[in-house]
């Protein structure tokens, strides 16, 4: 017979405002957690624990919490998390329904800190823009132009602008990218994702170097302009 380890909101609250190591999943659908969540919550459906817990959790002995509506989904996963070698199970008791009624606070869609961020820093630093009309002046009247689309491979490789490459965020620090490219930078991305390379390029200049914007500077040749097509 399953038997559950049952936490409080108040202790999730507390647990959430330590330092303590531990991993928040929410095992509803993917159109559930992005209704509503537990801010710092992963979202990872019951259906896929089987597949997906052991490469993301590969430490068996990590406290996790399970979150649901009601926390009746939760409760019946203990015993399959149990199987797979989880050994510090817990259930927020009431589930998000619980939580939200206890007053305690939520957050809607997907990568709410990072988009929040990004629109931020968007609005407050004004980085430099490029329209989608401007662009194919500047490709008709033959600028060369290096268009990197720094979004993910697999959202690469569902659409995007004729003749981009695709280079994911992280890998902009690499200087063999740059070489001795004279044309102009395109970065083709919503704007969090620009606003996470040109952060990944300041983390990453040698000091002493001074960032026009976090961007116009090493790794890439100073003789490179940078603009952001929304």
């Amino acid at each position: 017979m399953t038997k559950a380890n049952y936490i409080s909101c108040e202790e999730l609250l507390e647990l959430i405002t330590s330092s303590s190591n531990f991993c928040l999943l929410d095992i509803r659908s993917k159109a559930e957690f992005n209704e509503k969540h537990i801010l710092g919550s992963s979202s990872i459906p019951r259906s896929d624990l089987e597949f997906q817990l052991p490469r993301l959790i590969p430490y068996k002995q990590t406290k996790i919490i399970l979150n649901d509506s009601d926390s009746k989904r939760s409760f019946y996963s203990v015993a399959q998390l149990s199987h797979m070698g989880y050994s510090n199970v817990l259930v927020l008791e009431g589930g998000l329904d619980k939580w939200i009624a206890d007053g305690y606070s939520y957050t809607e869609g997907m990568n709410v800190p990072s988009k929040t961020f990004g629109e931020q820093v968007l609005h407050t630093d004004d980085p430099p823009e490029i329209t989608p009309e401007e662009l194919f002046e500047m490709m008709k009247n033959g600028e060369k132009l290096l268009l990197i689309d720094t979004r993910t491979p697999e959202e690469y490789s569902r659409a995007t602008m004729p003749n981009s490459i695709n280079i994911p965020n992280g890998e902009l620090i690499n200087p063999c990218i740059w070489g001795e490219c004279k044309s102009i930078a395109i970065i083709l991305s919503i704007p969090i994702t620009f606003i996470k390379s040109s952060i990944t390029l300041a983390d990453h200049r040698p000091s002493g170097l001074t960032l026009d914007l976090c961007i116009n500077s090493w790794p890439i040749p100073p003789s490179i302009k940078i603009k952001l097509l929304l």
